[in-house]
């Protein structure tokens, strides 16, 4: 059956039989009416004819689209390190899109020739399947979808575990593990048709199929229905119902359920007929005065108008007496709301960004957007688009200048509501722009509506946070628990709506309970409220959480007032929270406005404030609460009385003539001042007047010290002093007039006391901050700051945040607004950032200031190292101090003492380097030395004293030890023996330094004496100690004087352990980087030959090092020259039947065709080479950029140059020498063996080489 727009309605039936004939019946009904046409449709018996297919109407399974368009969206997925990983993805578009995957935003030839990662699927439906994942596979994945129309892309996150993590328990290990997928919302089961009568209660049911479970609105006429009442809707699993529990005959129409998430929306619909009987159809027709001919002439009887003025009880009789004039069906207003928010955004430069939200309201909300505080104007880049209840903002070819912050707000006449969303633009490098902020004129530092109170939970359940923050612009919060931080894991969800600050707690455990601290900043200002949470075992016996909402204190039966007059209604609740509040007036809730302000004061107290009161506000006043334990409700009347109505005793006659010729004034004060309030009542002669007065409800008596009561004759006067936020509220004047003649009479007024914001307590705030100190050691400092805020601030200093308290030398004093820390004897530890932080209940602030400390440096670290230079001369080296004085050094003092005396000499002052050469000294003498640190303030103490070096014939030998040593070491294949035995063998030293995989310490073999390096290894799983065996396996076959050799292995429960020799000159990239010491030209091809040399044996040996880098070549002494090339945990045994790919290795040094996942080989090693030949020679990086993916960038487009002034004095064969080794096509760079004969290798002077 098919409806065209022209309004012609059409059946198709298609391979008729005789069980089809009949009458058949088409019936259109509307708001206002129905009508219907019938038809006779016989089936005649005729020739057969040969069967034709017809043509049929096939339901698409996918939704049409021109521009790629995903209907079933991967998310991000973890796994178990050798666990088989799927991710699905279906895309549809037309044409067909074209989807490649990228992992880290790489190009997608990367997986071209790989065999970890398959492509299966031609469409809609994609898949990447990656076998046995490794620990490496962590990454971010991305399906990319084009055509066209243009693009969509769906970016997900895959964190592989390693074994062992705790992770099996949740995931099983081994098996294929599918990604979780977003999938496009998708009717299962129709809404189907129904047809009742008035009365009766109806469900409209259908399924929805979603992964995750989509959400759902149901609609009427196009309208979002508002749910409560009669109208119920529940949703379980993939079942959506709305159930009216009485249909009325305006309820007749076309309902909607609309499901739907970020991927998109499903719609189904069906009408709702309803039958009226006849008796109630006369008598509705004969009050509805319905014009005539409204209906046709083909009506029913049972037809109905739909003009029903309002929602009555049909099913009986009732007594409908009209007003005169025009009577309008009454529509419960609602303020603006949103169903879905607009989300951050990141996108490219020139791509096309939409912000989009779901709201609902009534009257229907206007939106309006602006960015940055300023209102954006449309143009041809920037269109708003409303459909429906989406509101739209898309921005095409986005530009670095877009970048900001989007505001969105709603406003209709019951209230307004905003949200945020940021935009960050990522240029075409990479780069990400940065927001330049314009503010309103009006802004405002965060303020709480609804703060946190403390609650209780039980273990095991969920429990949110939740405050209400207003701030303009858009603040940014954060949660802490106890002074900590709270993150975004499975267990706390954090949230921000634009107005509410939530904060979810999952699965509670005993350790969740603690103080939890909101905090709400911008750059006005900051705030904070805090709550404590008590979470209870199951076994406590304890109700805390299980508190159904209370009323300590409900409403006044009865309220009378005056009209124009403010008045607040007011009750106390107690109960577990969260409590949720409504106010109700006549049974239509009352939405929170201008002009019925709800207030939630934080400490049980809730109230309905009216500014501004009328006599139509008369009614009866419902204060609902509810919470998950139950629900609670109290009740009272406001009568609104115009002016100098009194009221009456309808018992007796009462007196005549008497009302208050001048009410109390609405009086705004500070807490902790004072207020008055004055009455005067006209009355007749002869009477007797009594005046009492409340106070917020409470009864004002004699024998209390803040109010006072000063009546005289028929005026009243109430007096108010240290006024505080209890005394908020109604003020009420009662006078009872007695006379002899008639019966009492009382008549009341009533006025509002406000406490406003501003001036019920100010933030805490620092006046004028500590400034920044320096100071010499061993002196006194103090920081002073001036605070101002109402209630008294509560103060703080911290230091690296921790909380400081007085101790023996610290001391904090606090009064008066004034607040000091002093620090007494200060030392280089007391130096660092200050900070002071003052906070109340309606704000806090801090200041920050920094406290150097300057005095003489500490002494230079280790012992100094003093090596033979000739006959008569020692090079002395040493280390800089750990503190320098808090100012810069300006030099260092080299002292010498012999063997025949006790007295320190100086021998060289003023030295700007880490070395010195002491010369002229006596042949067989015995040297030690010491090194003092200078700076403005003086010297350090001594250092420690080197090692005694005695000047002699036998100098040779010492300069010969390391080669003698390396002489020692011959080959010989290792194995790996029990750890039993390293312990029985060598003395473990302290520790040399921390690597990937464990932590080297400086051994003695007890055997020998001689001094070793001890790599402790962690060896947790299986793959771990396989690894160790690798590297041992190629260290095994690397025995060259260039390299570093193996000793010995050895394995305990937890690790193994690895003995090397031990190399004492300390790392390559030391000497490049030390400010002191510069690398000539010729340095570097004494360097760059041992380099190429071990390099050249490695690869003769089908070893690729892949980790070339100066961290990781050694110098053998601090002054030499020799080096070794150390750590071979990323090597690779090259097979020529077997290309190897890796995904590994330090990003400034790796070369393109492992960026680009192609087999590697002995020329990835020479790219190395050339990269640390050009950090040698100018102490630069060439392809390093501003992250990992812009320096990958640039080495694949092997983007370097020689432009630096560093470059300056360098030879052009240094530089063609480095040319040709960064070539971007491997085969195309130098071999280790081509790099020696290079011509810039050779030109050194073979005498000279100490090589």
């Amino acid at each position: 059956m098919t409806l065209n727009p022209e309004g012609r309605a059409e059946l198709a039936l298609a391979r008729i039989t005789p069980r089809d004939a009949g009458v058949y019946m088409c019936t259109a009904a509307n708001a206002v009416g129905r009508t219907q046409t019938t038809c006779h449709v016989t089936v005649r018996h005729g020739p057969a004819k040969p069967a034709t297919p017809l043509p049929t109407l096939v339901t698409p399974s996918v939704p049409y689209t021109k521009e790629p368009k995903f209907i079933m969206k991967p998310r991000s997925t973890e796994a178990v390190e050798g666990d088989t990983v799927v991710i699905v993805c279906e895309v549809v578009g037309d044409p067909k899109p074209e989807v490649v995957w990228l992992r880290d935003w790489l190009k997608p030839g990367y997986y071209r020739d790989a065999p970890q990662f398959r492509i299966v699927g031609e469409g809609p439906q994609y898949r990447l399947e990656i076998p046995q994942v490794k620990l490496d596979f962590t990454g971010t994945y991305t399906a990319h979808a084009t055509n066209p129309h243009g693009e969509a892309k769906a970016i997900i996150s895959l964190q592989i575990y390693a074994k062992g993590q705790g992770k099996e328990s949740s995931m099983v290990s081994g098996q294929v593990k599918h990604g979780t997928v977003h999938t496009l919302p998708e009717i299962i089961r129709e809404l189907k048709d129904l047809r009742c009568c008035d009365g009766d209660s109806v469900t409209l049911e259908c399924r929805v199929q979603s992964i995750p479970t989509p959400n759902i609105r149901w609609e009427r006429g196009g309208r979002l229905i508002h749910l409560g009442g009669d109208w119920i809707a529940e949703q379980e699993g993939d079942v959506a119902r709305l159930t009216i529990q009485k249909v009325y005959p305006e309820d007749e129409g076309e309902y909607t359920c609309v499901a739907y998430n970020d991927l998109g929306r499903a719609v189904t619909s069906a009408c709702i007929v309803v039958d009226v009987p006849e008796e109630k159809e006369n008598q509705l027709s004969q009050q509805l005065s319905r014009p005539p001919g409204l209906l046709s002439a083909e009506s029913t009887p049972r037809s109905t108008p739909r003009s029903t003025p309002s929602r009555s009880s049909s099913p009986r009789l009732r007594d409908f007496s009209l007003p005169s004039g025009p009577q309008q069906r009454r529509v419960r207003m609602a303020s603006p709301k949103f169903y879905t928010f607009p989300h951050n955004r990141v996108a490219e430069e020139g791509e096309t960004i939409r912000f989009q939200c779901s709201v609902a309201g009534h009257p229907t909300p206007w939106a309006s957007w602006d960015k940055d505080g300023s209102i954006l104007t449309l143009g041809t880049r920037l269109t708003i688009k409303e459909r429906d209840d989406m509101r739209i903002l898309e921005l095409r070819e986005v530009t670095m200048e877009d970048a900001g912050l989007y505001r969105v707000t709603l406003e209709n006449e019951m209230g307004s509501v905003e949200a945020t969303a940021r935009l960050d633009v990522v240029g075409r490098n990479g780069s990400r722009a940065r927001s330049v902020r314009a503010y309103s004129a009006s802004r405002a530092s965060p303020t709480f509506g609804r703060r946190l109170v403390g609650s209780a939970a039980r273990v095991g359940g969920t429990f949110t946070l939740a405050c209400d923050v207003h701030a303009s612009p858009s603040p940014i919060t954060s949660w802490y628990r106890n002074g900590e931080l709270v993150v975004l894991t499975d267990k706390t969800v954090p949230s921000w709506d634009g107005r509410i600050a939530r904060l979810e707690l999952r699965d509670l455990e005993l350790e969740d309970g603690g103080v939890y601290t909101c905090v709400a900043e911008n750059e006005v200002g900051t705030t904070r409220c805090s709550a404590e949470l008590v979470v209870l075992d199951t076994t406590d016996p304890s109700d805390a959480d299980l508190r159904p909402p209370m009323f300590l204190k409900g409403l006044e039966p009865e309220v009378i007032t005056k009209e124009g007059t403010p008045l607040e209604l007011q009750t106390r609740l107690h109960g577990t929270l969260p409590i949720e509040v409504v106010w109700v007036r006549n049974g239509i809730e009352i939405p929170d406005c201008e002009d019925f302000r709800h207030v939630d004061y934080g400490d049980g107290r809730f109230g309905l404030r009216i500014a501004d009161i009328f006599i139509a506000d008369s009614g009866t006043y419902n204060c609902e609460a509810f919470n998950l334990h139950g629900d609670a409700i109290t009740s009272g009347r406001l009568l609104v009385k115009e002016q100098c109505t009194c009221e009456e005793n309808t018992k007796q006659e009462p007196i005549e003539n008497i009302c208050f010729t001048e009410i109390p004034k609405a009086v705004v004060s500070k807490s902790g001042g004072a207020a008055s309030f004055c009455a005067r009542l006209q009355c007749p002669p002869h009477t007797k007047t009594t005046f009492s007065w409340s106070v917020n409800g409470k009864l004002v008596t004699n024998d209390s010290s803040r109010f006072k009561i000063k009546s005289e004759d028929n005026t009243s006067t109430l007096h108010l002093t240290n006024i505080s936020r209890t005394d908020e509220g109604t003020i009420t004047c009662t006078a009872k007039v007695i006379s002899p003649d008639s019966s009492p009479t009382t008549v009341s007024c009533s006025s509002m006391l406000t406490l406003e914001m501003d001036h019920l307590g100010s933030p805490a705030s620092i006046v004028r901050g500590p400034a920044d100190t320096t100071a010499m050691r061993g002196d006194r400092v103090m920081l002073k700051a001036t605070y101002k805020g109402c209630p008294e601030p509560s103060v703080r200093w911290l230091k690296a945040g921790r909380e400081l308290s007085s101790s023996d030398r610290l001391k904090i004093t606090t009064s008066d607004g004034v607040s000091c820390l002093q620090l007494g004897s200060i030392t280089a530890d007391d130096s660092g950032k200050y900070v002071v932080s003052v906070e109340n209940l309606y704000g806090a602030d801090c200041h920050f200031a920094s406290v150097a400390v300057e005095g003489p440096p500490e002494p230079p670290a280790g012992h100094p190292s003093a090596v033979r230079s000739d006959d008569t001369s020692v090079s002395v080296a040493w280390s800089s101090p750990p503190y320098d004085g808090g100012c810069v050094l300006t030099g260092y003092r080299v002292e010498m003492k012999t063997d025949s005396s006790e007295e320190w000499g100086v021998v060289a002052e003023r030295c700007h380097s880490l070395s010195r050469v002491i010369r002229n000294l006596t042949t067989g003498q015995v040297y030690t030395f010491r090194v003092r640190a200078e700076n403005i303030h003086g010297a350090s103490e001594p250092s420690l004293e080197s090692n005694p070096i005695k000047l002699g014939h036998n100098e040779q030998e010492e300069e010969e030890e390391d080669d003698d040593l390396s002489s020692q070491l011959e080959p010989f294949h290792v194995e790996i023996q029990a750890g039993d035995e390293f312990v029985s063998r060598y003395t473990v030293h302290e520790e040399l330094g921390k690597g990937r995989y464990g932590v080297v310490h400086k051994v003695t073999d007890q055997k020998t004496g001689n001094i070793m390096a001890a790599k402790f290894v962690r060896c947790i799983k299986k793959q771990d100690k396989e690894k160790v065996q690798e590297e041992i396996d190629i260290m095994n076959c690397l025995h060259h004087p260039k390299l570093l050799q193996l000793v010995g292995a050895f394995e305990n429960p937890k690790d193994i352990v690895m003995i090397m020799e031990y190399i004492s000159g300390g790392e390559l990239f030391e000497r490049v980087v030390a400010d002191d010491f510069t690398l000539t030209e010729k340095d570097c091809i004494i360097f760059m030959r041992q380099i190429c040399e071990g390099v050249e044996y490695m690869h003769n040996n089908f070893v690729v090092h892949l980790d070339l880098k100066p961290e990781n070549i050694m110098c053998r002494t601090r002054t030499s020259h020799k080096i070794k090339l150390i750590d071979f945990g990323l090597a690779q045994k090259l097979k020529p039947d077997s290309p190897v790919r890796v995904l590994f290795g330090t990003p400034e040094f790796i070369p393109p065709e492992i960026i680009n996942y192609e087999p590697i080989g002995v020329e990835s090693d020479m790219w190395s080479v050339g990269v640390i030949c050009y950090v040698l020679l100018s102490g630069l990086s060439p392809f390093m950029g501003d992250n990992d993916a812009e320096t990958f960038a640039n080495i694949t487009r092997a983007d370097y140059d020689f432009d630096d002034e560093a470059f300056d004095a360098i030879s052009q064969d240094a530089k063609d020498f480095i040319s040709s080794l960064l070539e971007k096509r491997r085969e195309k760079r130098l071999t280790a063996h081509e790099c020696l004969n290079h011509q810039w290798m050779t030109q050194c002077d073979k005498k000279n080489e100490i090589c």
